[in-house]
């Protein structure tokens, strides 16, 4: 089975996404709101099986 990940850079209003092959190939960039529909929007492009990785950083 191929694994797809999707990192996300969260920003405050829109957000930007990298979805990523196996391979580690950049199969899509895209930026989306960050809403209830933003967020179902982006999640309806990819396979249920899709890893996601979001930024790390940020204020504390």
């Amino acid at each position: 089975m191929n694994s797809f990940v999707v990192g996300i850079d969260i920003g405050e209003e829109r957000s930007d996404a990298c979805y990523l092959s196996s391979a580690c190939d950049t199969l899509d960039q895209s930026n989306f709101q960050m809403t209830d529909t933003g967020w179902s929007e982006l999640t309806s492009k990819f396979p249920k099986e899709t890893k996601v990785a979001y930024e790390a950083s940020g204020l504390a």
